[in-house]
C-alpha cells in the first residue's frame, strides 16, 4: 500500500485545493448572471466534503483493521511456507491449512466491508452532486420564467452547474485510494517510532586464539 502514497501527494492534495477554489470562482462569475442560482449551487457543494468527513471517521477504523488483517495473513502465509518441510514431517500441514483458511476468510470479510463502505460513499457523493446540479438548473429555469435572467444566462448556468460539483466529486474518488496510502503510512510511522531496546553492557569479544571442542553430544 506504500505506492498509494504517491496518489495522495500527486493527485489528492492538488485536487483538494482545486476543489476548494473552483466552486468559489464559479460562484463569483455566476453572481453577475443570477445570484439566486449561484447561491443554491454553492450551498450544495459543502454537502460532499461533509459526507467525505463522515465516511472518513468510519473508514479510519475499518482500514486499520483491514491492514492489520492483511499483514497478519501475509505473515502467517510466509511463516507456514518457510516451515512447510517441518509441518510435513510432524504431519501438522493439515492443521495449518485450516488455520490459513480461517485467516483468509477473515480477510475476505474485512475486504468486503471496505468495498461496501467505498461504494456507499460514492453513492452518497453522486446523489449530492447530481441532486445539487439538478436543483441549480431548476432554479435557473424558474428565474428565467420569472424574467430575472435572459436565455443566454440561463443556458450558461445550466451548462456550468455540473462544474460546481465535478472537482469535489473527483476529490472523493481520490479520497478512498489516498486513505489506503495513509493507513499504510501510519504503519510505517509506527514501525519507525519503535524504540531500540537497551542491550546493557557490551559483551567482551571472543578471543581469536581459543579452540572450541564438542564431545559426547547426542540428540
Amino acid at each position: 500500500g506504500v505506492d498509494q502514497l504517491d496518489i495522495y501527494f500527486a493527485s489528492y492534495l492538488p485536487q483538494f485545493f482545486y476543489s476548494m477554489i473552483a466552486p468559489i470562482t464559479l460562484f463569483v462569475v455566476l453572481c453577475f448572471i443570477n445570484w439566486q442560482s449561484a447561491l443554491i449551487l454553492l450551498g450544495c457543494v459543502p454537502l460532499i466534503p461533509i459526507s467525505i468527513a463522515l465516511v472518513q471517521t468510519f473508514a479510519k477504523k475499518l482500514l486499520s483493521k483491514y491492514w492489520g488483517q492483511y499483514t497478519a495473513l501475509g505473515d502467517t502465509f510466509l511463516e507456514d511456507l518457510q516451515g512447510l518441510t517441518t509441518l510435513k514431517i510432524y504431519q501438522a500441514d493439515g492443521y495449518k491449512s485450516e488455520k490459513m483458511d480461517e485467516e483468509a476468510e477473515k480477510f475476505r470479510k474485512i475486504t468486503m466491508k471496505v468495498l461496501t463502505m467505498q461504494l456507499n460513499s460514492i453513492t452518497i457523493m453522486d446523489i449530492v452532486a447530481y441532486g445539487g446540479a439538478a436543483l441549480g438548473m431548476i432554479v435557473a429555469i424558474l428565474q428565467y420564467r420569472a424574467g430575472h435572467t435572459d436565455l443566454t444566462g440561463t443556458l450558461f448556468i445550466i451548462l456550468l452547474s455540473a462544474d460546481f460539483f465535478i472537482p469535489m466529486r473527483q476529490l472523493g474518488s481520490f479520497f478512498h485510494v489516498a486513505m489506503n496510502g495513509m493507513a499504510a503510512s501510519d504503519k510505517i510511522f509506527a514501525l519507525l517510532d519503535v524504540k531500540k531496546e537497551e542491550t546493557g553492557e557490551i559483551a567482551d569479544e571472543v578471543p581469536q586464539t581459543n579452540d572450541l571442542c564438542m564431545q559426547d553430544l547426542s540428540f
